[in-house]
């Protein structure tokens, strides 16, 4: 299997496949949060709350296909699997450190976002059609 090639030809169908249900009519609140995407802190606080509560918006997916396509590069894959062995100690202050921040950020994304994703859902602020996945909460 080459993977860039694979990985390419994917990506041009997967852009061509979101651009269609981008302009096509997905909700306002995909829209808020690829917007949102476009910045750094912003992103991460869009993702974070798209991964609590909207798995299947067009941010997660282009997020993934950004990620494997960063996998499929020597250069990211190397810093991916290899990393420097380090203490019990210190990957524990590591680990406890990441969780404090990513609650922070989820509260953030929580109270940030989430009375905006109630309010699209209740009064629905989009342009066209319902993804299947708005149908079905609806």
């Amino acid at each position: 299997m080459n993977c860039p090639e694979e990985v390419a030809k994917s990506y041009v169908r997967f852009n061509e496949q979101h651009l269609a249900r981008f302009n096509s009519g997905c909700g306002g609140f995909d829209r808020l949060l690829m917007k949102m995407g476009r910045h750094r802190w912003l992103l991460r606080i869009a993702d974070c709350y798209a991964a609590l509560f909207r798995r299947h918006s067009i941010l997660r997916q282009r997020l993934v296909l950004c990620l494997a396509l960063l996998e499929c590069r020597p250069e990211f894959d190397q810093a991916l699997q290899c990393r420097r062995p380090i203490g019990r100690l210190r990957a524990s202050v590591e680990l406890v450190s990441a969780l404090a921040v990513q609650a922070g950020v989820a509260a953030a994304a929580v109270t940030l976002l989430g009375p905006i994703d109630v309010a699209s859902r209740l009064f629905y602020f989009g342009t066209g059609a319902q993804s299947k996945e708005e149908a079905a909460v609806r």
